[in-house]
């Protein structure tokens, strides 16, 4: 088998989460470190004997690190992304790609000017209803498809609101 990726964590919340417990699932993937100032975070990392960075220059000096996934707040993604692809490292970063667009052609830039690989995070590709949908389609059961319109509709719990960037300018396309 060949070597793990190691890969860091900027940002513990609902997407961070995820994205720990995908990792811990994978054989090509290690969890190598963890970036977030949370009381959360400090109990992650001694939860899975990771280390712990309070920002991304602590993390950047760090050694081993392959790529990193972004899942801060919409207002930091610039900030955090455009440093790690400076240093050549691929990010995965959690949509959307920023707040604003100027910030979004930057981060492109950057990752153009850099050569570094860089994702934007639309997990509900992998959705399952999504999934079945796309097998559908691919079998030609629909037959010859000339277009389509596609609206969902997902309640988020009045907890997800507790997290203020979340209700303040920047926190979603039109504000959730």
């Amino acid at each position: 088998m060949s070597k793990k990726i190691n890969i860091s964590i900027v940002g513990t919340g609902l997407m961070g989460l995820q994205h720990i417990k995908a990792i811990k699932k994978s054989k090509k993937a290690n969890l190598h470190s963890i970036v977030d100032i949370s009381n959360n975070a400090k109990n992650l990392s001694k939860k899975y004997k990771i280390p712990l960075y309070s920002n991304v220059s602590e993390l950047l000096n760090s050694k081993k690190l392959d790529a990193v996934i972004v899942a801060t707040p919409n207002q930091l993604h610039e900030k955090h992304t455009v440093s790690f692809l400076k240093n050549k490292i691929p990010v995965l970063l959690e949509k959307p790609i920023s707040d604003n667009i100027q910030s979004a052609k930057k981060i492109i830039s950057s990752a153009n000017k850099n050569k570094t690989p860089l994702l934007i995070g639309y997990h509900r590709r992998h959705n399952s209803i999504v999934s079945k949908v796309k097998d559908i389609i691919n079998k030609d059961k629909l037959g010859n498809i000339v277009s389509a319109n596609v609206l969902c509709w997902l309640y988020k719990h009045k907890a997800y609101y507790n997290e203020k960037w979340r209700v303040r300018k920047g926190g979603g396309a039109f504000r959730n």
